[in-house]
């Protein structure tokens, strides 16, 4: 039988129940690659014993390929087999670049391929350095749009756009809630923002719409989906399985006047110092308080730049300008190149860094204002100090929910990252003991 294995960009492949050993592959590859085939084979006989997104327990064989060409079959994902990390040419043949197709054995650590092999960091390939030319649109309200089409999206381009994500009302709610912080901003030293962009910070101390706007579901959803760590060690004799749900890792309002100049093209998971194959650690969600435009300062992105290496330089004219009308939002990868955009017109343009937004007055001056929400692994440090933001008090007299308590970080990552006194905070300090809540 050929198993049809779809296109993404990471590492290591597990086929479904019912395939036999020596199985052919077929990778369906993103246009411009080349297709890889081969026979398949079982990788010690074990079992998968990891969950999907839906926290089902999935019964899978790790496979890998004899040969292959253009990566490293990887991941069952809602029964479907994903390729990872395209590396044009396979290099997987100790470590050398081969052009015939053909890679040798694949090295295997506990009976899983090595997933240091599908990064061509480490393999001395080539990394793929093309720029794609669109960024997908989708509709929140259709009711194809789901978590798992965001998903493959995302892991195609390194960004979509989505209409409708948030509603007219919310946004005007959130742009009233931040406007006075805009005001009070000062000055980025460092020159990563521009003088002409203001931000507000800390806005989940003084709005309640945007908390609202965090835990919108399609958002959570594809974080859950992209971000949750997944880990299996050994107690004594005893396996176990954890997952840890992503967290917040910033939340900020921006506002690009006129006269703006185009921020950096950059990647915000430089933060986490992070690698190829180490993607994804971050997910961002800009939504649009007023219209953004090319001209106004609408955030700019380079589709498949996700993909490149770390020698790889972004130039400007490879930049496409995410152009959103209220309540539309951006949503990206964390090693996609994106930047906000210059502010040309005399109009001021709003941005929240969770959406952008931008207000149409013609005859006066007007900024482009956005609100961006960036959620990272819950292994890794907050890039905001979510503690110092809202702290325990301030979240209880908040009425925060038991959700958004644990993407602000209270709750802990499994097994034992972020405990107090020995316990999960979110029980010691809040009162909650749900199934989410870790026992000590």
């Amino acid at each position: 039988m050929t198993v049809r294995v779809a296109w993404c960009v990471r590492g290591v492949v597990r086929i479904p129940r019912g395939v036999e050993e020596g199985a052919s592959f077929l990778v369906m590859p993103p246009p411009g690659a080349g297709t890889g085939h081969g026979p398949l084979r079982a990788v010690g006989g074990r079992h998968d014993r990891s969950r999907d997104a839906s926290g089902e327990r999935r019964g899978a064989t790790t496979m890998r390929p004899r040969r292959c060409q253009t990566g490293v079959v990887s991941g069952l994902r809602r029964g479907r087999a994903y390729i990872y990390s395209p590396r044009q040419p396979c290099a997987c043949d100790g470590g050398a670049p081969r052009t015939d197709g053909a890679c040798g054995r694949i090295e295997t650590r506990h009976g899983q391929a090595h997933a240091e092999m599908a990064c061509a960091e480490h393999t001395n390939a080539s990394f793929p350095t093309e720029a794609g030319t669109r960024l997908a649109t989708v509709d929140a309200l259709a009711p194809t749009t789901d978590h798992a089409l965001l998903a493959s999206l995302l892991e195609r381009d390194g960004a979509v756009i989505v209409r409708n994500f948030a509603s007219v009302n919310l946004c005007a709610r959130i742009r009233a809630d931040l406007g006075p912080h805009f005001d009070s901003d000062r000055a980025d030293k460092s020159g990563f923002f521009p003088a002409t962009t203001k931000r507000a910070h800390g806005v989940l101390r003084h709005s309640d719409a945007v908390a609202e706007l965090v835990v919108r579901p399609l958002f959570i959803d594809v974080a859950n989906e992209m971000l949750t760590s997944r880990y299996t060690y050994w107690e004594g004799q005893r396996q176990l399985s954890v997952a840890g749900k992503p967290q917040i890792a910033s939340i900020v309002g921006f506002r690009v006047e006129p006269g703006g100049t185009q921020q950096p093209l950059h990647r915000d998971d430089a933060d986490y110092h992070a690698r190829n194959c180490d993607f994804p650690v971050m997910l961002g969600c800009v939504t649009a308080l007023t219209k953004t435009t090319r001209s106004n300062g609408a955030t700019v992105v380079i589709p498949g730049s996700h993909r490149w290496g770390p020698q790889r330089c972004p130039r400007d004219d490879e930049a496409i300008p995410a152009e959103l009308d209220v309540g539309d939002a951006t949503i990206f990868v964390g090693n996609v190149y994106h930047a906000g955009g210059a502010n040309s017109t005399r109009f001021v343009s709003l941005a929240l860094v969770r959406g952008l937004a931008v207000a149409d007055r013609p005859g006066r001056d007007e900024a482009r204002e956005t609100i961006g929400v960036f959620l990272c692994k819950g292994t890794l440090r907050q890039e905001e100090n979510s503690y110092l933001v809202v702290p325990p008090e301030m979240a209880k007299a908040r009425g925060f929910s038991p959700q958004l308590l644990r993407l602000l970080g209270y709750g802990v990552c499994p097994p034992a990252l972020g405990l107090y006194e020995y316990q999960d905070p979110m029980k010691v300090l809040f009162g909650v003991d749900d199934g989410e809540t870790v026992q000590r």
